[in-house]
């Protein structure tokens, strides 16, 4: 988290990343995401059951979690998937978070505030659109972000 002369700040680092498939990322790439506290990256195109083999090199500072990528047909390649990665010293508060295809939501507390993070990848922009704004009337953290991927119907 981000300190200034020794005071806490508010923000965290956050990094949202469109990365059109993660299993060919190199040791550059870790590296650099060890420098944000929350971690989205979409279209990583991992199914499930490739989930296990992969955790094995994502880095072990954060709690990782996978919304795998889904095949339409037997013999194309994944579409879609969402890793979010959480740093182990932010708290998760695990009550309320919504988790729906496409959309992941995580509620943080760091430097006491609370977040409320939103990463998306959909096709369907309008609803999701409509969701995010019911999200936005119902919130009360202190802070409500959302990121990703979103493209037109």
């Amino acid at each position: 988290m981000a300190k200034n002369n020794g005071e806490d700040k508010c923000g965290l680092k956050l990094l949202f990343w469109n990365i059109a498939g993660l299993k060919k990322k190199e040791n550059l790439f870790w590296d650099y995401v060890k420098n944000f506290d929350f971690v989205e990256l979409t279209e990583t195109w991992i199914l499930e059951r490739d989930w296990n083999k992969l955790k094995d090199v994502l880095p072990k500072e954060f709690q990782w979690k996978l919304q795998g990528a889904k095949k339409e047909k037997r013999k194309c390649r994944a579409k879609g998937g969402i890793i979010t990665g959480v740093k182990k010293d932010i708290k998760e508060i695990q009550e309320g978070t919504i988790e729906m295809e496409g959309m992941v939501e995580k509620k943080l507390t760091a430097n006491k505030k609370r977040w409320i993070i939103c990463t998306m990848y959909s096709r369907g922009m309008r609803n999701t659109k409509q969701e995010i704004q019911e999200k936005i009337e119902e919130s009360e953290e202190d802070f409500l972000l959302s990121g990703g991927t979103l493209m037109p119907e």
